[in-house]
């Protein structure tokens, strides 16, 4: 039992090292990093392609959010208003 739980110790390190590595290496992190910096001293910082550099998940889930949205004011108002 004991080598059970040291084994799940050390693969949830070694994950979670490499996970940390393969995120670091994403664009999109160093861009967040960068303009976290900036906002920390007090700059404003973005540019005009400021939705080109947006991930495309973060797309995918404004975009389910309101179809999601949609679909329950249409249900709330066909079930109140008649």
């Amino acid at each position: 039992m004991e080598i059970l739980l040291s084994i799940n110790v050390y693969s949830s390190l070694v994950s979670g090292f490499l996970l940390s590595i393969v995120r670091a290496t994403e664009p999109v992190f160093w861009h967040r990093i960068k303009v976290s910096v900036h906002e920390f001293f007090g700059e404003m910082y973005g540019d005009k392609n400021e939705e080109v550099r947006t991930p495309l998940m973060q797309f995918l889930m404004s975009s389910l959010n309101i179809e999601l949205t949609n679909i329950i004011l249409q249900t709330v108002s066909s079930k109140t208003v008649g």
